[in-house]
């Protein structure tokens, strides 16, 4: 089975100006590259198309009714436990586990309930880890 994640990485601030934050606009299925580093902001997220080559892609997105801080490991918040692993369709489970090299994280908004964004973060990759695994 598919850890939760071995690294969460936060959105640690929303962006000062008018544009949405990557935590706002981010759908199940959208593809992103974003830099190697534990924190992510708007600016550093660069969604494309999972055609095109991407280093993560989301798989599931929920609500927050409480905080999520950085020092509690994701495996052990049951937030992020019920929204990236028991609200998710077995079938997109399946098919990160079965993908070499996927790591699951979060984006989330530090220190605040709220919107949630599960992701599998890979290699360099091109096309989808999950497009038809949520029927399976």
């Amino acid at each position: 089975m598919l850890p939760i994640a071995v690294i969460a990485i936060v959105l640690a601030n929303r962006s000062s100006d008018s544009e949405t934050s990557a935590i706002d606009r981010l759908e199940v299925g959208d593809c992103f590259d974003a830099p190697d580093s534990d924190v992510f902001t708007g600016s550093n997220i660069d969604e494309v198309s999972c055609d095109q080559p991407h280093n993560h892609e989301v798989y599931a997105v929920g609500t927050a009714s409480t905080a999520i801080g950085s020092d509690i490991g994701a495996d052990d918040n049951p937030e992020i436990v019920r929204i990236c692993r028991t609200d998710v369709a077995p079938g997109v489970l399946a098919a990160l586990a079965r993908t070499a090299g996927v790591t699951p994280g979060v984006i989330v908004n530090r220190g605040k309930p709220g919107r949630l964004v599960c992701t599998a973060n890979t290699g360099e990759r091109t096309g989808s880890l999950i497009d038809g695994a949520a029927a399976s």
